[in-house]
């Protein structure tokens, strides 16, 4: 092979890997992000997060502090200061619940639409409202996050995927019942022209 013909194989080369890179550079494929996993509660119900502890379901229209006592995890309050959450089951052990917790150091509330962005709540978990549909979650560091929002509960869009496919049926039966008078009235012609060749034939018999 020529020294043409090498060099042309290396700006081909370094063009497609030159591509390679720029796709994944726009697309973000180098990083892979978790997915997101589906939530397990009702569409009536709100869904709570708290990091490395998973997820519950509360009613909605609850304070989110009833909220996360409601989807099963145990609270406990700063003693001094009421709406502080000084533990969530008893992280962290080394917690001292008799004063605010440091400012590095603490539970951060937060809310979000399934599917969405997590948004720091501007309220304290005694005062705001736990929306139905949604998702509050919590983490605990120095302005942590919970991890991935939550999406649509599978049950949800399965429900969704039947009333779908109800309405394709119900669109299919009907329009098999607009069919039926049309067959009914061609199946008479044919019998009637059946018995008119069938009388014919017999004259020219006889």
């Amino acid at each position: 092979m020529n020294t043409r013909s090498n060099a042309r194989r290396i700006a081909a080369t370094a063009g497609a890997a030159g591509l390679l890179t720029a796709s994944a550079l726009t697309t973000g494929t180098f990083l892979p992000l978790a997915a997101a996993e589906p939530s397990t509660c009702a569409d009536n119900e709100v869904t709570v997060v708290v990091e490395g502890e998973g997820q519950g379901c509360a009613p909605g229209g609850v304070t989110g502090w009833e909220a996360l006592e409601k989807a099963g995890f145990d609270v406990t309050p700063v003693e001094k200061f009421e709406g502080l959450v000084c533990q969530i089951n008893q992280k962290p052990a080394n917690a001292d619940c008799s004063k605010a917790p440091e400012m590095d150091a603490y539970w951060g509330y937060y809310s979000a639409p399934l599917g969405g962005e997590w948004n720091f709540s501007q309220k304290g978990a005694n005062e705001q409202i736990a929306e139905a549909g949604k998702a509050e979650g919590w983490a605990f560091g120095n302005g942590a996050k919970p991890s991935a929002v939550l999406t649509k509960s599978e049950q949800g869009a399965a429900g969704e995927q039947d009333s779908a496919s109800n309405e394709a049926e119900s669109a299919s039966e009907e329009n098999n019942n607009a069919w039926t008078p049309i067959l009914g009235a061609l199946l008479v012609l044919a019998a009637g022209a059946g018995g008119y060749f069938f009388y014919k034939r017999s004259e020219r018999k006889h």
